[in-house]
């Protein structure tokens, strides 16, 4: 009787080792230690980025499209300029200027040096700070 004990007991430490060597490195548990989440946390980083950079080439690819086949990449839109002059005394005196057309571009991002028309129209004064 004693030999059938311990031989349950040798199955039992054989099938604790196989669990602990067996057991998948990844999946749900791997979520709940500190490094399976900064895992997910970079890789969810890296995706992000990498969809900017893709978002940002494709309204690139399109502007230059449309400069090679003339179809109105740029646009204008009157803006109003404000002079925030700063005194002395802390006060801040405004001066404005006429409106005047400033050139834009007709995409998603500024591109080219120039702000988005979608912007401009938006928001059609411009302050400046002195």
């Amino acid at each position: 009787m004693g030999n059938y004990y311990q031989r349950v007991a040798q199955m039992l430490q054989q099938h604790r080792a196989e669990k602990r060597t067996i057991e998948p490195s990844h999946g749900l548990r791997t979520l709940k230690t500190p490094r399976g989440m900064k895992l997910v946390l970079i890789s969810g980083l890296g995706a992000l980025l990498a969809l900017g950079v893709i978002m940002y080439v494709v309204d690139y690819a399109v502007i230059r499209y449309r400069m090679s086949t003339d179809r109105s990449p740029f646009g204008q839109v009157m803006v109003t300029s404000f002079y925030a002059i700063h005194q002395k005394n802390g006060a801040v005196d405004f001066s404005t200027q006429n409106p005047q057309p400033e050139t834009c571009i007709n995409s998603v991002l500024p591109h080219l040096g120039l702000t988005p028309c979608w912007y401009r129209r938006r928001h059609p004064e411009k302050r400046i700070d002195i």
